[in-house]
């Protein structure tokens, strides 16, 4: 049985990608309010989906995360190829990649911090 803290660190994880799989696997895209919204949409999915991984697996290494995440893309891409009201694009691979690269360099920037944080000296250290 797993662990209620383990649970919770997935639960953003599941809910990011079955928000992403039902998007991608709809038979009617999401509608566009201005050209090449869908773009937007890739971008913004990844890179929250690229956060939530790295949030319910806190220990595994970012480029795991990263290729993880690119690999759920590729997926959704090809299988959409299949599907008669759907097409699987490169370029929505490439809005993919930028998505999830952005989760990337926003976790790399965060533990880049906390660790100048942590060898930083405090001041009653410092006397």
């Amino acid at each position: 049985m797993m662990e209620r803290g383990k649970l919770l660190r997935c639960l953003p994880f599941l809910a990011a990608l079955s928000a992403l799989l039902a998007a991608a696997l709809a038979s009617t895209p999401l509608p566009e309010p201005i050209d090449n919204a869908d773009k937007l949409y890739h971008w913004l999915g990844f890179m929250v989906l690229t956060l939530c991984a790295q949030v319910a697996h806190p220990r595994a290494a970012l480029v795991t995360v990263l290729a993880s995440v690119l690999a759920i893309g590729a997926s959704i891409e090809l299988i959409q190829a299949f599907l008669p009201t759907r097409i699987g694009s490169w370029k929505d691979m490439l809005a993919n990649l930028a998505g999830a690269t952005s989760g990337a360099l926003i976790l790399w920037c965060y533990r880049w911090f906390q660790l100048r944080a942590l060898a930083a000296p405090t001041s009653a250290s410092a006397r």
